[in-house]
């Protein structure tokens, strides 16, 4: 069963809950199979461009979560909102959490790694 083909409009976002999917692209046959908990379908509503790939399921009973284009949108200007940007070896670093600490206080020896979020 194919879930959207490349070209179509991007409308959603899909988290796989359970199941997986081949991403094929014209010209190249499956490139990828995704499996629980890897992601797809951001590049479309990013950048506002058709699909960039067709997405076929492998399972018939495959579940998704799905966060269409309103909400993913809300949602990524709610993490931009929440986000620090810092300079790390001249290259930029996208913080998800924000550490509130005394006012004075620092982080000894630079960022630690807090064990939540991530860097991207």
């Amino acid at each position: 069963t194919v879930l959207f083909h490349q070209g179509d409009p991007g409308k959603n976002w899909y988290i796989i809950l359970r199941g997986s999917v081949d991403v094929s692209i014209h010209g190249k046959g499956v490139v990828c199979t995704l499996q629980e908990g890897d992601d797809f379908g951001k590049l479309a509503l990013v950048n506002d461009s058709p699909r960039a790939a067709t997405i076929t399921l492998r399972e018939d009973h495959a579940q998704f979560l799905t966060v269409d284009k309103h909400d993913f949108n809300r949602i990524l200007r709610d993490v931009e909102a929440n986000t620090v940007r810092l300079k790390e070896h001249g290259q930029d670093v996208l913080v998800l959490e924000k550490i509130n600490l005394p006012r004075g206080a620092a982080i000894e020896g630079g960022l630690t790694n807090t064990g939540k979020g991530h860097c991207w």
